[in-house]
């Protein structure tokens, strides 16, 4: 019996190399899951959407499901039916961290503003003002999670200013930013 796992939404091919590699087929895209067979189905990942008691009782040798987030799966509905859930912490904390730091550099240097200028044949954007450094800049984290850690890092690597609000331990905060001056 051929193995398959439902992927609606795309994942790194690595993953789906691992899959290969331990003899599942990958089945990505919502039509391809929809025209899977439900005998074979024998996993699942879900980056985001809804996983339902009924669409888990529909698949009988269902026996995991991945998940970034566990928002949209009916958890207590696979607990009765016996599948597994589980999710991938701290998977995409490096990439979000990242794209927080990309959405400061658009803001601060007014890239969207600036793009828009260029393509209108304002090329006198540059001298009107307004653009920022971020050195130097006042960084506010809210919660001090995966994260927020990274960004922070991130952030003081560029030389920004960083302050958090956190529930963690003062002495945890401390530690971080001893190691942050190194």
């Amino acid at each position: 019996m051929e193995k398959y796992c439902l992927i609606p939404q795309p994942i790194h091919t690595c993953g789906i190399e691992r899959l290969r590699a331990h003899g599942i087929t990958p089945l990505v895209g919502a039509q391809a899951c929809r025209d899977a067979p439900a005998d074979q189905v024998v996993a699942a990942i879900y980056r985001s959407g809804q996983f339902t008691r009924t669409e888990m009782a529909q698949l009988p040798f269902l026996c995991a499901i991945g998940v970034h987030g566990v928002d949209g799966i009916d958890v207590d509905a696979a607990d009765a039916l016996g599948i597994a859930v589980f999710n991938t912490p701290e998977m995409n904390t490096r990439s979000v961290a990242e794209h927080a730091l990309a959405l400061m550099f658009a803001l601060t240097k007014r890239i969207p503003a600036a793009d828009s200028a260029l393509r209108a044949g304002h090329f006198a954007f540059k001298y009107e003002g307004g653009l920022r450094e971020l050195q130097g800049a006042m960084l506010g984290v809210v919660g001090f999670g995966a994260i927020g850690r990274a960004t922070a890092a991130l952030a003081r690597w560029l030389g920004m200013q960083v302050q958090v609000l956190t529930r963690r331990p003062a002495a945890d905060i401390a530690a971080l930013r001893r190691r942050w001056r190194r």
